[in-house]
């Protein structure tokens, strides 16, 4: 699903959504997807298989979710310089307290555009990634918040080898009220620490 002058990909729907293997690349003028199910009171959003969200004009994904998101090797890489994201994860309104899990290898490389961030995660529960790359955004790599929100009372754990590069602000932030627990960090040569 690319090469469209709009968004590739556009989902809003009541219920659980469960999709395998998308590719949504080089939208024209918008988002690789847009994933929301947030009128559900807490139906999840699952993506399996290999998912790729790059070169669109604008973010690459964004998904908007009351229930837990949970993405298999998610790429997201080459977007913008129109968008603010290369992936937005959005569920920190969860009446339970969903998670966001990550699996598999996840690359967030070379979102252009000034303080455009590779992977933005907002959740008042869990946060489980394995294996993220986050280099040559134009912000900062990685963004993890599960703190903020009122209610928020979930961990972050990053597994498996994690390499944060030349990001254009800090490589990594994490904001939580619960244990953060990392694996095999590498972080280097960011423009803001």
């Amino acid at each position: 699903i690319s090469g469209n002058t709009l968004t590739n990909l556009s989902i809003s729907s009541s219920g659980a959504v469960l999709l395998n293997s998308i590719t949504a690349n080089s939208s024209l003028n918008e988002n690789g997807a847009d994933i929301v199910n947030t009128s559900a009171v807490s139906a999840s959003v699952t993506l399996t298989g290999v998912n790729s969200f790059s070169s669109n004009s604008d973010n690459g994904l964004i998904i908007s979710s009351n229930g837990a998101i949970t993405i298999s090797s998610l790429t997201a890489s080459s977007n913008g310089p129109n968008g603010s994201f290369g992936a937005r994860l959005i569920n920190q309104n969860s009446p339970t307290k969903a998670g966001i899990t990550l699996t598999g290898v996840n690359s967030f490389i070379s979102n252009s555009g000034v303080g455009v961030v590779g992977l933005e995660i907002d959740s008042l529960g869990n946060v489980m990634i394995s294996s993220v790359t986050a280099s040559f955004n134009g912000g900062k790599g990685v963004v993890i918040n599960n703190f903020s929100f009122a209610g928020a009372i979930g961990s972050v754990t990053l597994s498996g080898t994690n390499v944060f590069k030349s990001n254009g602000d800090s490589n990594l932030q994490i904001s939580s009220k619960g244990v953060v627990s990392l694996s095999n960090i590498t972080s280097t040569g960011a423009q803001n620490g």
